[in-house]
C-alpha cells in the first residue's frame, strides 16, 4: 500500500487496516510454525511443498508488516499533528 493510498485513508480506515494487517500476520504465522514444527513427514517431497509455501508464507508477512507499520506511523501522525494544533 503506498504511503499515498494510506494518508488518504479515514482513522477508522486505518484501525481496520491495522487490526486485518495484524490478524493475518498472526495467522501467516501459525503456518509457518506448525510446517517449521517437523509435522511434515518427508520421503514423498512434502518438505519442498512445505518449504515454498514457508516461503510463500514469510513474502506475506514482509508485506503486512509494512503496511502494518505505515498504518501505525500514519495514525501517530496524525495524532500528534492534533496535539500540536489542540496544545
Amino acid at each position: 500500500m503506498a504511503s499515498r493510498t494510506i494518508r488518504a485513508l479515514s482513522e477508522g480506515e486505518l484501525e481496520a487496516q491495522i487490526a486485518t494487517a495484524h490478524s493475518n500476520l498472526t495467522t501467516f504465522a501459525a503456518v509457518v510454525a506448525v510446517l517449521e514444527g517437523g509435522c511434515v513427514y518427508g520421503g514423498l517431497n512434502s518438505d519442498k511443498a512445505a518449504l515454498r509455501i514457508i516461503r510463500a508464507a514469510q513474502t506475506e508477512q514482509q508485506r503486512l508488516i509494512k503496511i502494518y507499520d505505515e498504518c501505525r506511523d500514519e495514525t501517530a501522525r496524525r495524532r500528534n499533528e492534533w496535539r500540536w494544533a489542540n496544545g
